[in-house]
């Protein structure tokens, strides 16, 4: 039997993962090359949990794009953020949060089940944030 998931089996390296981050942190642009075009990484990272029935999104501190989820609500989060923060998680404690409006590209190999075992997400991202000046 094939499981099919989109993220699964998926090998890279440390520093391929990070220079893919920044690409999209820069808005489709990496050492000056363009990579991904400007309007790409807008729609991928805009929430398009918008038109959910009954308002739901409006009850959500964050939203999805395409393939990222989206901080929408800084209020409604228990840990530092900016609008439009997006990123994703992987399954064993791996973490990527970009924030193109204070230029933060974070990321987190833990490689640890089981999945955000004490609060690390919440603990890195409290933690690079109150390092801003």
């Amino acid at each position: 039997m094939e499981l099919k998931a989109g993220g699964s089996g998926i090998f890279s390296t440390a520093e391929d993962f990070a220079r893919f981050a920044q690409m999209l942190c820069n808005g489709g642009t990496l050492e000056g090359r363009r990579i991904s075009g400007p309007q790409t990484v807008e729609l991928m990272t805009a929430n398009h949990m918008v038109s959910l029935p009954n308002n739901q999104a409006a009850t959500r501190p964050k939203g999805f794009g395409f393939g990222v989820e989206v901080t929408t609500d800084l209020g409604q989060l228990s840990m530092p953020s900016s609008p439009g923060q997006f990123g994703w998680y992987g399954a064993a404690t791996t973490y990527c949060q970009i924030d193109r409006k204070e230029r933060i590209v974070a990321i987190g190999l833990a490689q640890h089940f089981p999945f955000n075992e004490h609060n690390f997400f919440a603990q890195f991202q409290t933690g690079y944030y109150q390092a801003l000046k």
